[in-house]
């Protein structure tokens, strides 16, 4: 609060902005550069829509959902330190996965519904579903390759196999 009260709202905001681009140039050049990431998106996005996610679990498909946005830092973050990674490509390009996308970066009634129907007010947002997780489960904001592939695999159990562990 010292640079409000010194430099007026003007610094102060300046001050912030500086602050949120540096530490955005620091976590995406951290992701640039981590090994195992791949730089080209091989992911045969769909557009997201409610009866997508219906007509791919009537056919005991995965939904994995990315509801993202081109001024989103930590929509990129998550895309170059988790979505480019090998494994996660390999596993979202699976034949019984279908992988939808959202782009938030305007305005969007449909994406704007979509987010509040499900509680969010914010991007990014990811959720998986499948016949083991039918209702979806949400995915924190910032994206863990392993929690993202082992929600993608539980999703993938059917309810029966999921009550016999």
């Amino acid at each position: 609060m010292g640079i409000l009260w010194r430099y007026g709202l003007r610094g102060f905001t300046l001050a912030l902005s500086l602050s949120a681009l540096i530490g955005g140039a620091l976590l995406l050049g951290g992701a640039l550069t981590v090994k195992g990431g791949g730089s080209v998106d091989r992911i045969a996005w769909q557009p997201l829509s409610e009866q997508a996610i219906a007509d791919a679990l009537a056919q005991n498909k995965r939904v994995f959902v990315d509801v993202t946005a081109d001024w989103c830092v930590t929509c990129k973050a998550n895309k170059y330190n988790v979505l480019l990674r090998d494994e996660v490509q390999r596993a979202l390009s699976a034949p019984d996965v279908m992988a939808l996308r959202g782009d938030w970066s305007r305005p969007s009634d449909a994406i704007s519904a979509f987010l509040r129907q499900r509680g969010a007010a914010a991007v990014p947002f990811n959720q998986i579903y499948g016949p083991g997780l039918p209702e979806g489960e949400v995915l924190s904001p910032l994206l863990d390759k392993a929690d993202l592939l082992d929600s993608l695999h539980k999703a993938g159990l059917v309810q029966a196999d999921a009550t016999h562990f």
